[in-house]
């Protein structure tokens, strides 16, 4: 699934100050990592070492990622496990020069196998710490309300509200936005409506993920009865010329992920994955990984493959690197910092080694 990107834009890529806005803590699990407190917890997984089972997670696909997934976040049970997989991932952001993450993370996931917020928040924050200490990253979070389409309606409103709650009082703890999660089905976004009205209220942005594995009118819904500020996702939007436009118009931002769209067969490959096209008309998008532990990629892997399979530009990577700036929720003087840091390391790169 790797693509191979030629020297000029292998040089190109890893050098530029990035900010990553789509990724989720649960998915983020070193194949290494993985193994270790798999065993620790009788978490069962396919392969019995970390290069074999970095060899299977390479091919997951469909069903089996979200069963990777979930596998993963079944071995976060003790604050230290989450303080080590957060660090962990502050460790890969200083490889790849991400500067800045919004981090989603599953609390209602974690609770209902017993695991309580507050266990989930001192662990992964000591580890957000460490990680700006240690590499002068930072990581903000993104508290997921999960669709939970099997759970009858009284459960699944009973978790949204615990995930509501402990969105609104983290904000002291890294918290920046309520976000939207779980198997998505289609016309299940009014549902979650009120919920959205008192995180916007309490103080938190909107970030849900809509028009993934169903349709164009789940994003209108995101935008329209959410009051979206970005969309996790938000491809399937292409089927819809008039959303498309207003999107466009209205400067609602796409958390798009490439690897992961072709790996759950939303598109049958990234050359035909409607990126370019959106982009082409307008629309801003940003491009992280969703779960590159489950996928065994990074940002550095998905800006390479977009401009391989897509015949994006350096100015293209530029633009959208630009864009993930301006769409996070830094204050206004940080955004300023890093878009010139970005710009001014861009310029020379291409400078340096002729790129257009």
């Amino acid at each position: 699934m790797h693509s191979q990107a030629g020297p000029a834009v292998t040089n190109f890529v890893p050098s530029l100050p990035k900010v990553e806005l789509h990724v989720h803590l649960e998915g983020t699990l070193r194949p290494e990592t993985f193994v270790e407190l798999a065993r620790k917890y009788a978490v069962p997984l396919p392969a019995g070492t970390a290069s074999e089972l970095r060899q299977v997670l390479s091919t997951v696909q469909g069903s089996s990622f979200f069963g990777a997934y979930s596998a993963m976040g079944m071995c976060l049970n003790a604050a230290e496990d989450f303080e080590r997989v957060t660090y962990e991932y502050g460790a890969e952001m200083a490889r790849q020069n991400i500067r800045y993450a919004e981090v989603h993370i599953n609390l209602a996931f974690h609770r209902a196998r017993g695991v309580d917020s507050d266990v989930c928040f001192a662990g992964a924050n000591l580890g957000r710490d460490r990680a700006h200490e240690d590499f002068g990253v930072e990581v903000s979070w993104i508290v997921g309300v999960m669709r939970a389409p099997r759970l009858d309606s009284a459960s699944r409103m009973r978790a949204a509200e615990f995930s509501l709650a402990a969105a609104i009082e983290g904000r002291d703890h890294g918290v920046v936005a309520l976000g939207l999660g779980g198997e998505e089905v289609e016309g299940d976004v009014a549902t979650f409506a009120p919920l959205f009205e008192r995180a916007k209220a309490g103080g938190l942005h909107v970030v849900p993920h809509a028009g993934e594995l169903a349709g164009p009118a789940n994003v209108a819904a995101a935008v329209d009865l959410l009051g979206a500020e970005r969309i996790a996702h938000g491809v399937r939007a292409v089927e819809d010329a008039e959303l498309v436009r207003r999107l466009a118009n209205a400067g609602v931002c796409l958390d798009v992920c490439l690897t992961s769209n072709v790996r759950l067969n939303v598109f049958p490959d990234m050359q035909r994955h409607p990126m370019r096209a959106l982009m082409d008309q307008g629309v801003a998008l940003t491009l992280s990984t969703d779960d590159p532990g489950v996928l065994g990629v990074d940002l550095n892997h998905e800006l390479d493959a977009a401009m391989n399979a897509l015949s994006l530009r350096p100015t293209d990577i530029e633009r959208l690197q630009l864009q993930a700036i301006h769409s996070s929720f830094l204050s206004p003087g940080r955004k300023e910092v890093l878009a010139a840091e970005l710009s001014a390391e861009s310029q020379r790169i291409r400078v340096r080694q002729s790129m257009p």
